[in-house]
């Protein structure tokens, strides 16, 4: 079940890679679409009906069909356990930096921050009018929460 999730995550975050390889010439926004189209996809495999059946001959089906291991659990059960330890690393890495962030007066550079009400934050010696034109475009994009987005996924 686990397994065939993740083999078929693969699949997805493969094909958003080779889509935005074809579009290397294209603009920055069509390839940053195609990326958040396939972190969205991520998001959605779960509730995906009959994604969590294992058609006879996949890999999971062959992993499960091998049984308990030696100490009597399941190769699955450990994959699992292995993913969540994983994901929730990253949900606590995800949350100190956001905690970081909201308690920071100064920036190196010029940046985005926010979900819901992005805003642009700037160094103290100020913004060239190409960074603001740059940072106001990450704004209109609503890169903050398309980004959160795929950090979840």
């Amino acid at each position: 079940m686990t397994l065939t999730l993740i083999m078929k995550a693969t699949l997805v975050m493969s094909a958003a890679a080779a889509a935005v390889a074809l579009l290397r010439r294209g603009s920055a926004a069509q390839r940053h679409l195609v990326w958040m189209l396939g972190f969205a996809a991520l998001l959605a495999l779960p509730f995906v009906p009959g994604l969590w059946r294992a058609q006879s001959g996949t890999l999971a089906t062959l992993v499960a069909a091998a049984g308990a291991g030696p100490s009597g659990t399941s190769p699955i059960l450990w994959l699992r356990w292995f993913w969540l330890t994983g994901a929730a690393a990253a949900l606590v890495r995800l949350a100190i930096a956001h905690v970081r962030m909201a308690r920071t007066s100064e920036v190196p550079m010029a940046m985005t921050w926010g979900i819901l009400r992005p805003r642009i934050l700037a160094p103290a010696e100020g913004l060239h009018r190409f960074d603001l034109q740059h940072e106001e475009a990450h704004v209109a994009r609503r890169d903050g929460l398309w980004q959160f987005i795929s950090q979840l996924a």
